[in-house]
């Protein structure tokens, strides 16, 4: 079961899920919740609310790692889920104090409750108080990969550093959204199909919106030539998969840093 409302007043979906959700449900809850988020501005904020969710043929977390994916892709800013397990008012501290961001990883570690989240929601966006954490002067980056599960842990990692986070699934959503949202980095993969990375990179560097934003590659490709021709095509970095994710967040910093 499933209750999908948008809040355009306040430019948030709630989404409520209970009991056991199957392939079907799932099905009109997606259409359910793309319906609804027309009906809001882009960026907005999520609440997600499972603590009635039980195990059925989608399990719990692959059902939350999924419903967060399509969220982001229609244009979701920040996602609170409200769990079983409450440690509501440490988590709640630790968010006020810009210790910790509202997404992560595993949403499964979202330990807010419904009245905390309802509270760190509606203090974005209001006068700053003394420690609390701007989000209008967060630098933003676009993630772009065909590997979801990728796509999730580099969400999560960017979030948590501070940026507004976008992404897109392949090559050709990859340059739409470099278009609409123009981030202040893109971080891409090579091997895509529709089309492939060096093909992104060369659209973009042809497109007077989107020529100056800082690319940086993040591949499995390895060879030499790749890391020669992707920096003589423009590129500003050129990392390996598997990378270390506190080499990566440095990498991103030092170029925009070298940008300014």
């Amino acid at each position: 079961m499933y209750d999908i409302r948008a809040n355009p007043l306040k430019n948030r979906l709630n989404i409520i899920l209970t009991g056991r959700i199957d392939a079907g449900e799932l099905k009109l809850a997606s259409q359910l919740i793309v319906e609804e988020a027309k009906l809001l501005k882009p960026d907005f904020a999520c609440i997600i609310d499972f603590t009635e969710l039980m195990p059925g043929p989608i399990e719990p977390r692959q059902l939350m790692l999924g419903l967060m994916h399509m969220l982001d892709e229609l244009g979701m800013s920040r996602v609170v889920s409200v769990v079983r397990d409450l440690a509501a008012q440490e988590a709640l501290s630790l968010v006020e104090k810009g210790e910790a961001e509202l997404g992560a990883e595993d949403p499964w570690d979202n330990a807010l409750s419904l009245q905390g989240a309802e509270k760190i929601l509606d203090r974005v966006g209001k006068p700053m108080g003394e420690g609390e954490v701007d989000f209008t002067k967060r630098k933003s980056v676009l993630i772009i990969d065909d590997e979801l599960s990728l796509i999730t842990v580099l969400s999560a990692m960017m979030k948590r550093a501070g940026f507004i986070v976008y992404t897109a699934i392949n090559g050709s959503k990859g340059i739409e959204k470099a278009r609409l949202y123009t981030p202040d980095i893109i971080i891409c993969d090579i091997m895509m199909p529709d089309p492939n990375g060096f093909k992104v990179q060369e659209n973009l560097k042809q497109n007077p919106i989107t020529a100056s934003i800082p690319l940086i590659f993040l591949t499995a490709r390895t060879a030499k030539a790749d890391l020669v021709y992707a920096l003589r095509s423009g590129a500003d970095d050129y990392i390996t998969k598997p990378f270390d994710r506190g080499e990566l967040l440095a990498r991103v910093e030092n170029v925009l840093r070298r940008l300014k």
